[in-house]
């Protein structure tokens, strides 16, 4: 009786196809007809349901692989796991093989689990074993990532994938992910970024509003902010909140409210926000007007409105774009009128194009759909306005990167006036480029006279106090700097001098680049740089750099920059994006998992969700 199973059985003297468990006194079936045939198995399985410590006590100090006996016994056939591959010198003999690899199979020997391990590997995952905890801890985070619905984990396709990779595993349902594991990786992100938050020095904020399908309204706010830690310049963002917001309180101090008490969970002191980006609704407005930090509208929002008085609110425009919609929504409707489009475009080997809807609220597809509709040169007026949008689209473009900051507004709206004279010098019929321009003199007028904008501007290497139009906010620019860096060397550095060996290094404009960029017509030659020995020169030594090539990474340049005060504050400065779009991109999130499949899910949900869709690069 090798087994270790017969340290806790004994044979009945009275039935030899039985034993006794020597801990319970059952009478347990050896589970064959004669002693040849006997098996331990049932007595195993016996020690496992019933007495599982016990048995594991006393197999734990057994080696967790055996050597197979050479030699068979009267009970060999109650071994304890049975072998597929019995391997004897005997069998070794008649296999033709060399002698020496026919010694070394001989001596070889072979190992087998012992029962508490083979019963170990197949028995089920605990739900707070480590392993388990980790597989869910995935499968969390995948939805999250992913923005898959909950009821993914119960879809069979996935079930079958996880029971394949893992058979001892058992996926938790629906309702313990969406009430118990999303919201404890909520919290545990939610730490993460309070730890982040704490080292934050400045932050610029944005918020924007939508409605889901099941009529529901969310406000969200999104902070932006500047992580220098291990000498980075790196501008980060965070989705701090998205609540429903019900439509009878979109009230300016009902949205400022929100704003604070979302501020004050996260630590977010007011005197630490540079500025708050917001659309220009009324409410919005009133929201943020006469408070201790600065708010400004959002610009692409601004340039958006310009495009809408002039195309949507001039008669003659409006009628000939309703017109353009018409074709378009035909096309979009019609599979055979599409067919024919196409086959007609393969015919005269022109581009195969599409149609697009135009939505209003979007600020590319104006001019999109116009290049799309386009189909002949009668059509001059529709090219004229083509031409005359091209530029808003490019800005728009610009605008809309996630690394786009503040500084890029003054550049902007001096190339689009640049490029809206040049096309008023030209005769064209529609006038459009000269109710655009006027439009845009009317909105922004007192752009170039925002300190915010002015500082923001003149602390990019990209433009410095190279694009302003006039001496005077040239002037402003460059002394506007000096008021703030008196504070900040005060406060934060006893730096006196700044040496040559710290000086940064110097990296000069890629002229060609610049020609064919939308800043080339406003940005002048280069300029000599200077030295400087003292702090005051700080300034005057950056502007006198030459500048970086407009498609150089701004926040890269001043994580090696050596200019201690104007690191600082361009930190503050650049903090802040010159839209939005942040903000609308966490609804593009928001769109999907509020979809027509899971509507049903409740606010709190949505915002976990969202939240963490948002944050990933805090999941891992």
């Amino acid at each position: 009786m090798t087994s270790v199973v017969w340290k806790f059985f004994t044979k009945c003297p009275d039935d030899v196809s039985k034993a006794q468990c020597s801990i319970c006194n059952k009478k347990i079936s050896r589970s064959g007809r004669n002693s040849r045939t006997f098996t331990p198995q049932n007595l195993k399985s016996h020690l496992m349901i019933e007495h599982k410590n016990e048995f594991m006590k006393v197999t734990a100090n057994k080696k967790k692989r055996k050597v197979l006996p050479k030699s068979d016994s009267e009970t060999g056939s109650e071994e304890e796991v049975d072998l597929t591959v019995v391997q004897t010198s005997k069998v070794c003999q008649e296999v033709s093989k060399p002698t020496s690899l026919q010694n070394k199979i001989q001596q070889s020997k072979v190992y087998q689990p012992t029962i508490s391990s083979m019963f170990e590997s197949k028995a089920p995952l605990a739900y707070n074993s480590s392993r388990a905890l980790h597989i869910t801890d995935l499968i969390a985070k995948m939805i999250a990532k992913d923005q898959l619905p909950f009821y993914q984990v119960e879809k069979q396709g996935f079930k079958n994938l996880v029971k394949f990779l893992e058979p001892r595993y058992t996926t938790p349902d629906r309702t313990t992910f969406s009430r118990n594991i999303i919201p404890k990786l909520y919290s545990k992100v939610s730490q993460k970024i309070c730890d982040v938050i704490k080292n934050m020095e400045f932050a610029s904020l944005t918020t924007d509003l939508w409605s889901s399908n099941n009529n529901t309204d969310y406000l969200s706010l999104t902070c932006h902010f500047i992580d220098n830690s291990n000498n980075n310049f790196i501008r980060e963002n965070i989705l701090l909140e998205v609540i429903p917001f019900k439509p009878m309180y979109h009230l300016g101090e009902d949205i400022y409210t929100f704003t604070i008490e979302t501020l004050e969970k996260w630590g977010i002191k007011e005197k630490q926000i540079h500025v708050f980006l917001r659309d220009n609704a009324p409410n919005m407005v009133k929201a943020f007007s006469n408070r201790e930090f600065f708010s400004f509208g959002c610009f692409s929002h601004s340039l958006q409105l310009v495009i809408t008085d002039v195309l949507w609110k001039q008669k003659d425009h409006e009628e000939l774009l309703k017109k353009v919609r018409q074709i378009v929504g035909h096309f979009q409707h019609s599979i055979s009128a599409n067919k024919l489009l196409n086959s007609y475009q393969k015919q005269e080997k022109l581009p195969e194009r599409k149609f697009i809807q135009d939505v209003t609220t979007c600020w590319n597809t104006p001019y999109i759909h116009l290049k799309v509709s386009l189909a002949s040169e009668e059509w001059v007026l529709l090219d004229e306005i083509s031409k005359v949008l091209e530029i808003f689209y490019l800005v728009t473009l610009t605008l809309s990167k996630e690394t786009s900051s503040l500084s890029e507004v003054i550049p902007v709206l001096r190339s689009v006036s640049t490029y809206l004279e040049k096309e008023v010098s030209k005769s064209n019929k529609s006038g459009i480029a000269e109710k655009l321009l006027s439009r845009m003199n009317k909105r922004f007028s007192e752009y170039e006279q925002n300190k915010l904008l002015l500082l923001s501007t003149i602390l990019d290497p990209r433009f410095k106090d190279r694009v302003f139009s006039g001496e005077y906010e040239k002037f402003q620019a460059q002394n506007e700097p000096k008021l703030e860096l008196d504070v900040i060397y005060k406060n934060f550095t006893d730096t006196s001098t700044v040496s040559p060996e710290t000086e940064p290094e110097v990296v000069t404009i890629n002229q060609h680049t610049l020609e064919k960029s939308i800043f080339s017509h406003i940005l002048p030659d280069h300029r000599e740089p200077m030295q400087c020995n003292s702090v005051e020169a700080e300034i005057e030594k950056y502007l006198n750099e030459d500048l970086i090539d407009e498609k150089e990474n701004i926040y890269k340049y001043w994580s090696k920059s050596k200019l201690v005060g104007l690191k600082k504050l361009a930190a503050k400065y650049h903090s802040s994006p010159s839209t939005s779009v942040d903000s609308e991109r966490a609804f593009s999130t928001a769109g999907f998992i509020c979809s027509k499949s899971r509507n049903a899910l409740n606010p709190t949900k949505i915002r976990n969700l969202i939240f963490l869709s948002k944050n990933v690069k805090y999941l891992d």
